[in-house]
């Protein structure tokens, strides 16, 4: 395996964006990568009792903040068509990350600074992303109806059997019909 500084500054590990309704593909210059979590929890309170029952749900997207920046000799027509690609296109982003991979991600903000006096042939773009997955259903419609059938059936089983055996009130329930 090679050493991190072929992996991660190597021309053949660049760090790419491409946009989700036309394609295009934008290779900035990076400072480097970030990634941050937050987990879901339930938190449950209950009166007449101190403190609470907490319950991982799981980790919520991902968090990439993303610095780049753009130089040449076009540096701001690149930098401006990035950001507008930014504004406008709509859906989650392809982005090949060299230390995180491929990566789905969907834009929530960004911020870009064409300082031509302070910063010339230098456009930085700071961006935040959040990890977007995919929402799939392997179940078609009609699996979907037959499944809530199913449970329909073992609901009316179950209360069924419970009414028999005399759950409901502590009592033998039987029938006073005439």
């Amino acid at each position: 395996m090679s050493d991190w500084t072929t992996r991660l500054t190597g021309e053949e590990n660049p760090l790419t964006f491409t946009s989700p309704e036309t394609g295009t593909v934008f290779t900035p210059y990076w400072l480097g990568t970030s990634v941050s979590g937050e987990k879901k929890i339930g938190d449950f309170s209950y009166p007449g009792f101190d403190g609470s029952q907490t319950q991982d749900l799981g980790l919520r997207g991902r968090q990439f903040p993303k610095s780049v920046w753009f130089s040449g000799p076009n540096y701001d027509l690149e930098a401006a068509n990035f950001v507008n690609i930014l504004g406008t296109e709509k859906g989650p982003w392809a982005i090949s990350d060299p230390v995180w991979g491929e990566l789905s991600l969907q834009l929530v903000s960004f911020n870009a600074e064409i300082q031509i006096v302070e910063n010339g042939n230098i456009a930085v773009v700071t961006m935040q992303w959040t990890e977007s997955e995919p929402q799939q259903s392997n179940v078609s419609p009609v699996q979907s109806a037959e499944n809530v059938t199913s449970q329909i059936d073992v609901i009316n089983e179950s209360s069924s059997e419970q009414f028999g055996k005399g759950i409901l009130g502590g009592e033998k329930v039987t029938s006073s019909a005439q």
